[in-house]
């Protein structure tokens, strides 16, 4: 949550207090996905009759967000259960954090860990597909998928975010605010892909070097569509072969005037 937070303070992009984010963080050697839904305080002050209330509110989203998590552990426990490696184990090659309120962002949510990059690309094989292009002096890999939230449900009517949404609306059922979040409720959609690699590049509505060295890239829709898409590429730049180049043509290019110079001179002997 801290990228978010620097972002509304030093970026040109405007985050809502409601929101509902998914993140992935690459630190080089473990990778973290995160489920965050923002609330807005000052609107839960106006809309609820006390701080019970609101307290009470915040334990009803938590527990709609435990359904998220539930899922995502299933589907992790299926992949495993498909091929075990028991380096790769719930538990130790994947971490899920319990479900928590955050004080200070105000928001609620999660994080799945992965303890190794190699436990990240056994959890998502099918997905580990991208386009490369090589060259002599570069190799570029691009990658293009479809914005998280605009992703269709098993149903193939429901977009992720869609279902996001109505949990939050779920969350607030039987409270005496309930049709006040169901007619003002409409949060920003935020995707976030943090890399400590430059060479990096994306689509995103905002790419920026944050104050932790990582590179942030930040996607943010007020409204879904199916066709919402997302790309990634990166550069990988062949060091050996500019190096040997930039060593052997200066050589090529002084041989060759020695050569220039002293044949006139063994031909006028």
């Amino acid at each position: 949550m801290s990228v978010l937070c620097g972002c509304t303070k030093t970026k040109s992009i405007e985050i809502s207090n409601e929101y509902i984010l998914l993140s992935l963080s690459n630190s080089g050697s473990t990778i973290t996905q995160s489920v965050r839904f923002g609330i807005d305080n000052q609107k839960m002050k106006r809309v609820s009759s006390s701080l019970k209330e609101e307290l009470e509110f915040r334990k009803s989203l938590q527990s709609k967000i435990d359904i998220l998590r539930n899922e995502m552990l299933v589907s992790l426990a299926l992949t495993y259960i498909e091929n075990p490696v028991k380096e790769y184990r719930i538990n130790k090659g994947v971490l899920l954090t319990n479900v928590e309120y955050d004080e200070k962002n105000s928001c609620a949510g999660f994080d799945v860990i992965f303890t190794s990059t190699a436990s990240w690309q056994y959890y998502h094989k099918s997905e580990n597909q991208a386009q490369t292009q090589d060259g002599l002096f570069l190799t570029k890999q691009k990658s293009e998928g479809v914005f998280p939230f605009s992703a269709q449900m098993k149903d193939g009517e429901t977009l992720v975010g869609e279902r996001y949404r109505n949990l939050f609306l779920d969350a607030a059922k039987g409270f005496s605010f309930e049709d006040e979040i169901k007619s003002e409720y409409n949060p920003q959609f935020i995707y976030i892909y943090s890399t400590p690699y430059q060479q990096l590049k994306s689509n995103a509505n905002l790419s920026y070097r944050g104050s932790d060295g990582h590179y942030h890239h930040i996607w943010v829709e007020n409204s879904l569509k199916a066709d919402d898409k997302i790309s990634l590429s990166i550069l990988q730049i062949h060091y050996g072969w500019w190096i040997f180049f930039a060593l052997f043509i200066p050589l090529f290019v002084m041989s060759a005037c020695i050569v220039i110079i002293k044949f006139p001179k063994r031909k006028n002997q």
